[in-house]
């Protein structure tokens, strides 16, 4: 066999076992979708940090750095507990809900009504699935 068909050969073997690769490791509907579901609480939780964080360190006079708690359903809310020393102990809580923004927010066990956040100078341009970038909850 001349060396042009030995070449050939190997070429058309390297092809079809990248395309047998591919074929493969092609993502399934399930993969898409639990992909999907990652990404979406992904963006509500760090959406809920910066939303939640910069009225919090408002509301309390001080930089609030990680929260201490987290929970969240992964698709509708996201709950966040810092606690910090400020001129004494302190827990804040804040709850954020998709397409709503901050829905509660209490300092010590208090709620604190008025919340408003405006994260158009920096940090995200609003919330998962929600258009503005202004947030409000008026209890």
């Amino acid at each position: 066999m001349s060396e042009y068909g030995k070449f050939f050969y190997g070429f058309i073997g390297v092809m079809v076992v990248g395309f047998l690769i591919v074929y493969f490791s092609r993502e399934t509907e399930q993969d898409k979708v639990g992909y999907a579901l990652l990404t979406t609480g992904n963006m509500l939780n760090t959406y809920a940090r910066d939303a939640c964080g910069k009225a919090g360190e408002e509301k309390a006079g001080t930089r609030l750095y990680n929260p201490s708690d987290s929970q969240s359903d992964g698709n509708s809310y996201v709950h966040l507990t810092w606690k910090y020393t400020h001129n004494g102990e302190h827990t804040l809580t804040c709850r954020y809900e998709k397409d709503k923004g901050i829905t509660e927010m209490t300092l010590d066990g208090a709620p604190i009504s008025e919340v408003s956040v405006d994260l158009g100078s920096g940090g995200s341009s609003g919330s998962a699935g929600g258009g503005a970038a202004k947030r409000d909850a008026g209890h």
